[in-house]
């Protein structure tokens, strides 16, 4: 039985740490070894800032969608901002690619796809969605 949780946040940075912090304790509860926890928790400060700096604009009233499953083999993250036009948190699939790491910009994308095995962009049903995926066990 897949384990999961759904969260819908203010954009808003003040709402971060509690947002990680719910992440963590999550994980831990269902046995996910520490350094995993580090490296799914760094991903998604990484993406959940994208999406209230550059998505929604720290527009409090916009929220951003966090969505995390555990499967049999496959942790799933995803954070959506709520900017239907696009040209949000993630931009396009063009932009979408790594950057130089020596870029200031982009440098957060570069660290999602250092860690984990899949990243995708799509667009969901509130704005631009970014799939994470990492094989544990």
């Amino acid at each position: 039985m897949a384990e999961f949780i759904k969260l819908q946040l203010p954009s808003s940075l003040d709402y971060l740490e509690t947002l990680l912090d719910s992440v963590e304790l999550f994980l831990e509860r269902n046995d996910i070894n520490s350094d995993l926890i580090g490296t799914l928790v760094a991903s998604l400060a990484e993406a959940a800032s994208n999406a209230i700096i550059h998505g929604n604009h720290e527009e409090a009233l916009k929220p951003i969608y966090v969505d995390l499953s555990l499967e049999k083999e496959i942790i799933s993250l995803s954070v959506e901002d709520s900017n239907p036009e696009g040209g949000g948190a993630f931009l396009d699939e063009e932009a979408f690619q790594l950057p130089d790491e020596t870029a200031i910009h982009g440098r957060g994308l570069f660290i999602i796809k250092t860690y984990m095995d899949d990243v995708k962009l799509k667009q969901g049903s509130h704005g631009s969605r970014l799939v994470m995926t990492k094989r544990y066990r």
